[in-house]
């Protein structure tokens, strides 16, 4: 049993100087049947390469990280219209462009992704509740 919890949160200063913070509730969950996936997968440039969800086949949250120092890597839907652009991990510190997505909606069955210059690596997280 996998306890799997969620937390976004973003904190800024706005143009008046105020520290502002957009956020979304923590949500826990323990359900018996959690499955969690995450893997390191390569992306290539000269075709979209489909998220590697390890054995989970329709997960409820989906969680993409770009791992590469150079190139931006592009995320598409199902219909191969792009969603996401992640930046390099410039700092090779583990905070590339990411997107996290929960209960993905029926265009994102199988999403893919391509490398922008040279083949990449990008972290998939993924989890079935």
């Amino acid at each position: 049993m996998a306890t799997v919890t969620t937390t976004v949160s973003v904190t800024y200063e706005d143009d008046a100087g105020n520290q502002r913070t957009f956020g979304v509730p923590l949500k826990e969950r323990t359900p018996a049947t959690a499955k969690v996936s995450l893997l390191t997968q390569t992306i290539t440039t000269g075709a979209d390469t489909n998220l590697n969800f390890g054995d989970i086949s329709s997960p409820s949250e989906i969680g993409v990280k770009n791992l590469d120092p150079t190139n931006y890597v592009t995320i598409k839907d199902d219909n191969n219209v792009a969603v996401a652009i992640l930046r390099p991990d410039t700092n090779s510190d583990g905070n590339g462009g990411c997107l996290l997505i929960s209960e993905p909606g029926s265009n994102m069955s199988s999403p893919s992704a391509r490398a922008n210059t040279g083949s990449c690596e990008i972290e998939v997280f993924a989890v079935s509740i």
